[in-house]
């Protein structure tokens, strides 16, 4: 089974890696400070949120993984390590936002095993395995100048974009509801006449999946453990929630991430072990033993810093027509 390494003690990867070979721009830069605290209610609010979301994401099946976790997980990244650098310049950010605006072949960056690796945290021989199996499947290709996914410009694909912008407008409005608070962006800017920046939306959401996804399975020891932990963060609530705990068992939880009850029980006692989950009579909750209170509630944190991240860096390369931003670039 693949296991990420666990560091939970480590600062905030930088959302773009200098593995990609390119820099930052101010558009891409953090939203916050990466030391910037929020109330852990709200915290644990976006927390689900961002759970809610990648699950959303990895049930849909639109990726090609076949509900395979760390199988979805490598793809994402083979495809933001691809293109995902296009966003570093806001110009060519805004040209190919729209998913009829197709970034041209020449555009994309072939990556290598070693480098999705090392971007996930995996062993090298289990993400040679995925990327053999995406291969097989047609979903990527291997060149001389390394592995690259061919551009999704076919029908099939429209539908998984659209579905994921789609998707982000629900998390938005998930975190609205939950935390109005924060100063999230407004509903109606993710609405409105097309083009709609659906490859651009994409892009940002990859790249925050990939973060997101690699810090959880920092605490949960594996990406098959993530998704478990997530669906019962979802379900039961993060900590530090207000509302009164609840418990789920293992047979509905399976179920809800269309996994065999088996595996899911022994997930469950694994993370059971880490001190990240607690059971009850009833099932078990989202409710970490008292070591595990400090890593969890340090997750909480990271989770709602990278959702201002995402929706911050989406704001900054698609403005609106009044703040002087082109929408989009012809």
């Amino acid at each position: 089974m693949a296991r990420a390494p666990t560091d939970t003690g480590r600062s905030r990867r930088p959302l773009l890696e200098p593995w990609m070979g390119w820099t930052p721009s101010p558009e891409q830069q953090p939203s916050e400070a990466p030391g910037a605290v929020h109330s852990p209610r709200t915290a644990s609010i976006a927390m689900r949120a961002a759970s809610r979301f990648i699950l959303r994401a990895y049930l849909a099946g639109t990726d090609g993984s076949g509900g395979d976790a760390l199988t979805a997980f490598v793809l994402v990244a083979l495809v933001d390590a691809n293109i995902g650098h296009v966003d570093a310049d806001p110009i060519l950010s805004r040209r190919y936002a729209a998913f009829d605006q197709v970034p041209p072949d020449g555009f994309k960056r072939p990556t290598s095993t070693r480098a999705l690796a090392a971007r996930l945290g995996l062993p090298y021989e289990t993400t040679r395995r995925r990327v053999e199996r995406l291969v097989g499947a047609g979903l990527c290709v291997r060149t001389p100048a390394g592995i690259h996914a061919p551009h999704l410009a076919r029908a099939e694909y429209r539908n998984g974009s659209e579905a994921n912008f789609k998707a982000v407008r629900t998390l938005l409005r998930d975190l609205h509801a939950g935390a109005p608070d924060m100063d999230w962006p407004a509903l109606d800017r993710f609405a409105g006449p097309d083009p709609l920046p659906w490859r651009l939306v994409s892009r940002r959401a990859s790249a925050f999946g990939i973060d997101f996804g690699s810090r959880v399975t920092e605490l949960t020891g594996g990406y098959d453990e993530t998704i478990t932990y997530l669906a019962l963060v979802e379900a039961t609530g993060a900590a530090d929630d207000a509302e009164p705990r609840r418990y789920v068992q293992t047979l509905p939880l399976a179920r809800s991430i269309q996994q065999p009850t088996a595996s899911v029980r022994r997930r469950l006692a694994r993370l059971e072990a880490r001190g990240l989950v607690t059971r009850g009579p009833a099932g078990h909750t989202a409710s970490p033993a008292p070591a595990a209170e400090d890593r969890v509630a340090r997750l909480n944190q990271e989770s709602l810093l990278l959702l201002r991240d995402l929706f911050g860096q989406i704001l900054r390369l698609w403005p609106t027509p009044q703040g002087g931003g082109e929408r989009p670039v012809p």
